[in-house]
């Protein structure tokens, strides 16, 4: 996905027969070329907007009220199925590690980790690992 939209919804029709879903309004947000975004997901409040990259290296957060955009991760894979939690305050996300990387014969152990991070103060905590 190239570029990432953000719809802002207005209006809502609901009738006991169905219910409809009508945008009023969609706006480019003004993210870097560079990437290519993808993964939208809102904070609970609906108020940020937090995303990857398809390579799923990084996750952002983006904010429509002031416009401003700010990197919360870097790491590989780090974006893929990152979530965040019910009070918006904190982000899980998997964290990707080398460890005993021979220069010679290019062998080394991948860790794998679970990290919450807060968004605030951004203290992360490990809460679980594996190969």
């Amino acid at each position: 996905m190239k570029l990432l939209f953000l719809l802002v919804t207005t209006g809502v029709m609901i009738s006991p027969a169905h219910s409809q879903l009508r945008v009023t309004k969609s706006e480019r947000l003004p993210l870097a070329k560079s990437h290519e975004w993808s993964n939208p997901t809102f904070s609970p409040n609906g108020k940020l907007i937090y995303f990857t990259t398809s390579s799923y290296r990084g996750i952002w957060e983006y904010n429509p009220a002031t416009r401003t955009q700010r990197q919360i991760v870097n790491g590989l894979a780090s974006g893929y199925n990152f979530s965040l939690s019910s009070d918006g305050k904190n982000i899980a996300y998997r964290r990707s590690r080398s460890e005993g990387v021979n220069s010679t014969s290019r062998v080394f152990d991948r860790i794998q980790e679970i990290v919450v991070k807060e968004l605030a103060g951004g203290a992360a905590q490990v809460i679980g690992s594996g190969d």
